[in-house]
């Protein structure tokens, strides 16, 4: 290190002029950075901290609006489950009642259909009984018409056909 102050020191002593001259260009040089620099550079760096400072204001405030959306997400979704169970509790009673209506209306449609079949049974023992009346009354009518032709006289005949004939007419006057 030493060697090169020397060197320096001989340059220096070798073109004295030309060292005030650089040392003049210096001097000049770094008064121009120290009184003009630190305008431009201060007007720089504080447009930069208040463009910082804006970032971090619209950073801060990006950063509540995203709580406060956070929060009411959460809310929305605390109110979406509780709707969520609230429409299965209602759909469920819902089903129930649906479930109970379908059990009532099959109920009364077996009623309908027992009533329509006993009405259908009730009908077929009539027709029957009928059916069986009017053969018991025609074989009764052909045994006593056989009987008559056989045990009774032509005379016994005659009376019996108007004492029958005069029966039904008075059944007929008194209707």
């Amino acid at each position: 290190m030493i060697e090169i102050l020397e060197e320096i020191v001989r340059e220096i002593s070798k073109h004295p002029g030309l060292f005030v001259l650089e040392l003049i260009q210096f001097l000049l040089l770094a008064g121009l950075l120290v009184f003009f620099i630190p305008r431009y550079l201060k007007k720089f760096l504080n447009d930069r901290k208040e463009r910082i400072i804006e970032d971090l204001k619209r950073s801060e405030e990006a950063f509540e609006e995203h709580k406060i959306a956070e929060e009411e997400a959460k809310a929305i979704i605390t109110r979406a489950r509780e709707n969520a169970s609230q429409i299965i509790k209602e759909a469920e009673i819902e089903a129930q009642k649906e479930m109970e209506a379908i059990m009532k209306q099959a109920e009364e449609e077996v009623k309908d259909i027992i009533g329509r079949t006993k009405e259908a049974i009730d009908n077929e023992k009539r027709l029957m009984f009928k059916e069986m009346n009017e053969q018991l009354v025609s074989l009764i009518a052909k045994i006593t018409r056989r009987y008559i032709e056989e045990a009774l006289s032509e005379d016994e005949k005659r009376a019996l056909t108007q004492k029958a004939i005069i029966s039904g007419l008075e059944e007929i006057e008194s209707i």
